[in-house]
């Protein structure tokens, strides 16, 4: 009876060893693949990288136009306020409506 328990335990801990290895290869299989992939990126990543980032300085050159003729047109409308008449204070503000996108009240 003995040994059959001790034989039993040798069993157990053989399968519990040859599952550990199996795990440990499978582990070192899928690190191989993580690192090959990493290694050899797309040859069209590069060039799709390099069209966004043209796009979006696109982007940004066109927005940083419509900040600057907005900023010119509000520093022109302040002065001219500064110089106008009480009857041309609501073209002023018509202006200043269709600068800000503003609706009438």
């Amino acid at each position: 009876m003995i040994e059959w328990i001790i034989l039993g335990i040798v069993a157990l801990v053989f399968v519990g060893l040859v599952l550990w290895a199996i795990g440990i290869y499978n582990r070192f299989v899928s690190l191989k693949k993580l690192l090959g992939s990493n290694a050899r990126p797309d040859p069209g990543c590069h060039e799709k990288r390099l069209d966004m980032i043209e796009q979006l300085l696109g982007s940004v050159k066109s927005y940083a136009k419509f900040e600057k003729e907005t900023l010119e047109k509000v520093t022109a409308m302040r002065a001219s306020v500064a110089t106008a008449s009480p009857g041309d204070l609501n073209k002023v503000e018509a202006e200043s409506r269709s600068i800000f996108g503003g609706s009438s009240p």
